[in-house]
């Protein structure tokens, strides 16, 4: 990596924080390792142990994200905030948009939806889009930037040509009659769909092979919105029960963002937390069986509910800064603007 393109990289990141503090977002610095986190089984933690000379020590585990801390500091009235932070996740190797270590910007608007947000986005990008850091030729191919927004309900039925409101059942419990739904249509597409598949691997296996390939042909911004509630995370659900209240951002076909109207009830909260441990679990005892190893322990806070329990109604985005980068800096891997990386 070069001096001038590390300049331009901070340069650009300077541009973030201008962005939002105009906006009078405050930005916030949290701590990079906590001894509790968020539990998510589909993201790996490294591991660590601080150690003391008289007593036990002290498990602790590297954040794949500021959510943690930052929701804390909302329920507790700070109001709309942002941070730049490294964050850390395991068993990501290889290809162009994956590292262990890279940097996250996280934001969160209070009083605005999953709906509001992807307007913050959009006015975000296209500011960052007049920078002198971002590359001559891609400011001047995006200069008129568009942004498309489809619902996966729309994608599903152009891609795969599969009626997802047809086939789902309200509520974030997948019922076993959405499963079979789902596993009919995946042996009709011969996705080769297994009998100890979940309503969740089903559900991928047709999104994965059918809907997202083309969804990522298009060069342009594309929001895809409102997923289905069986899809476990800590978003609101739509009036209809049928869908989170969430969205992705695509751009140059990389998956960018992600967005929630952020859940703040506290049974469902905790729900939420059953089932993640549940699923890391699982997926421990699959990956013994099998001689490795998927996601040590993950050491969760069972009292976060309590913690976050005056969580204003608000979202929350997560962006990758590495890959914003590569694409502002017309870059074709985030190894290109991340330093040893």
């Amino acid at each position: 990596m070069t001096r001038e393109l590390y300049t331009a990289r901070l340069n650009i990141i300077q541009g973030i924080r201008e962005f939002f503090s105009n906006r009078e977002y405050l930005e916030v610095h949290t701590p990079l390792m906590a001894e509790y986190c968020i539990p998510e089984s589909t993201i790996p933690l490294f591991h660590t142990r601080q150690y003391h000379p008289w007593e036990d020590g002290t498990n602790l585990q590297l954040l794949p994200s500021p959510e943690y801390y930052m929701k804390q500091l909302l329920a507790s009235g700070w109001g709309d905030m942002f941070q730049i932070s490294g964050s850390f996740r395991n068993g990501e190797t290889g290809g162009s948009i994956h590292l262990r270590e890279f940097t996250m910007l996280e934001y969160y608007a209070v009083h605005t939806d999953y709906m509001g947000s992807m307007g913050i986005t959009q006015d975000f990008i296209r500011y960052l889009l007049t920078l002198p850091g971002t590359a001559p030729p891609v400011r001047e191919r995006w200069k008129n930037i568009p942004f498309r927004r489809i619902s996966m309900q729309e994608a599903f039925l152009q891609h795969a040509a599969v009626d997802l409101e047809g086939i789902l059942t309200p509520g974030s419990q997948p019922h076993p009659a959405d499963r079979e739904a789902l596993f009919h249509i995946c042996r009709e597409k011969d996705l080769k769909p297994e009998t100890t598949d979940s309503w969740e691997v089903l559900f991928n296996r047709i999104f994965l092979n059918l809907v997202e390939p083309e969804l990522c042909r298009d060069p342009s911004p594309v929001f895809l919105y409102n997923y289905p509630a069986k899809l476990s995370s800590l978003s609101r659900l739509t009036a209809d029960g049928l869908w989170n209240e969430r969205w992705e951002l695509y751009w140059q076909g990389v998956e960018l963002a992600n967005c929630f109207s952020e859940e703040n009830n506290q049974e469902n909260i905790e729900a939420f937390f059953r089932n993640e441990i549940r699923e890391i679990e699982l997926r421990n005892r699959e990956a013994q069986q099998d001689g490795g190893d998927f996601n040590p322990p993950t050491r969760a806070d069972r009292e976060f509910s309590r913690k976050i329990a005056g969580l204003p109604p608000c979202s929350g985005t997560a962006m990758g800064v590495d890959r914003l980068l590569m694409i502002l800096l017309g870059k074709n891997s985030i190894r290109d603007v991340v330093p040893f990386s």
